[in-house]
């Protein structure tokens, strides 16, 4: 079962912010810079990028352009280039919040967790109301493992801003992470309530109902989810293992299909679908998806792998994928593992009367 990663929160574009006064910037490039985010904000980057440069070439020491140049880098999938753009802004203003804010926004994305940390830090420290800056830190802290300052530091957030979805939403898989499922379910429920399209916030309570069993309210939420972001495919792999266990196995199968459409390589999807097939006797194709689903590191598929060899009669086959199965040592799997052991000892003496 797959959960969202932990968000974060936009960019900070900027017309002109306080990284110089306005009297030390030549007009043409304040007008440029401005003229730039109004390209930005309709999404014509080229367009954007060149005012930007424009402005930069009035004047080379305007740090906003350079942040909103690292914004077009980043929108154009140039990573190491927006970077490269966010830090000369902040070389040539080290308190430019938002700046700092995108920089450490960059390094989240890189999961080098700690550099982010450091930068958001530090944007705090020069503007201690960048709420933004402060969710950003409590979705690194997450990332990082460190769930109670997580907690800490977004719910500081929403005593400031008690409707910012985005950072209760998140503040949601912090509880989740803590044991706190009634805390956990409160907070997508709130965000439910004040908009019932928030896909985040049923995708992740959907999921954690699938965690605890309650197939079918997970079903309901996570259908809404689907309904809002269908290309995601964790959600629809998500789905199809709450209808796969109420039953509905036909509406399943099309959930796990769609998932390995916009996911050929997703285990989980795969795993299940291949389960669905061998329940049909489709020894093949389950076999297949087995195969796969083991070789991506899902082990428990690699000891259904186990019963389609047994029940195809491949006996030796069977024996050794159960012993690899049992060597692997898979964690939270004692059922299987116990009737690993069982059918590996009966193969085996079948194989020495053999």
């Amino acid at each position: 079962m797959m959960n969202r990663s932990f968000p974060v929160i936009a960019l900070a574009v900027l017309v002109l912010g306080s990284g110089c006064a306005a009297s030390q910037i030549h007009a043409r490039a304040i007008q440029h810079n401005a003229t730039g985010v109004g390209y930005l904000k309709d999404n014509s980057l080229d367009l954007a990028r060149s005012r930007f440069e424009m402005a930069l070439e009035f004047n080379p020491k305007f740090a906003e352009p350079y942040n909103n140049l690292g914004i077009v880098a980043l929108k154009k999938g140039d990573m190491n280039a927006a970077v490269s753009y966010f830090s000369k802004a902040v070389d040539l203003n080290a308190d430019f919040a938002e700046a700092l804010n995108n920089l450490g926004w960059c390094y989240l994305l890189r999961r080098e967790f700690k550099k982010a940390e450091a930068r958001f830090k530090s944007a705090i420290a020069v503007d201690p109301d960048y709420l933004a800056a402060r969710a950003n830190l409590g979705g690194v802290q997450a990332a990082l493992g460190r769930f109670e300052e997580s907690r800490e530091t977004l719910t500081r957030v929403l005593e400031i801003d008690p409707r910012n979805h985005d950072v209760r939403v998140t503040l949601g898989l912090v509880y989740q992470q803590l044991g706190r499922v009634s805390d956990a379910t409160n907070s997508w429920m709130r965000v439910i309530e004040e908009d019932p399209k928030n896909a985040e916030a049923h995708f992740d309570l959907g999921s954690m109902l699938l965690l605890l069993k309650r197939f079918e309210d997970a079903a309901t939420h996570l259908r809404t989810a689907r309904d809002l972001m269908p290309r995601n495919a964790d959600l629809r792999s998500n789905l199809g293992t709450a209808l796969l266990n109420i039953g509905k196995t036909e509406e399943a199968e099309k959930e796990f299909m769609a998932a390995l459409a916009i996911s050929k390589d997703h285990p989980e999807a795969g795993f299940n679908l291949a389960k669905i097939r061998f329940g049909r006797g489709d020894l093949k194709a389950a076999g297949t998806g087995f195969v796969s689903a083991c070789n991506m590191g899902l082990a428990l598929a690699c000891y259904w792998l186990g019963d389609v060899m047994a029940v195809s009669g491949e006996i030796e086959l069977a024996r050794d994928i159960y012993e690899a199965y049992l060597a692997s040592k898979p964690v939270g799997q004692e059922a299987e593992i116990a009737a690993a052991r069982k059918k590996f000892d009966a193969l085996k003496k079948a194989v020495f009367k053999r």
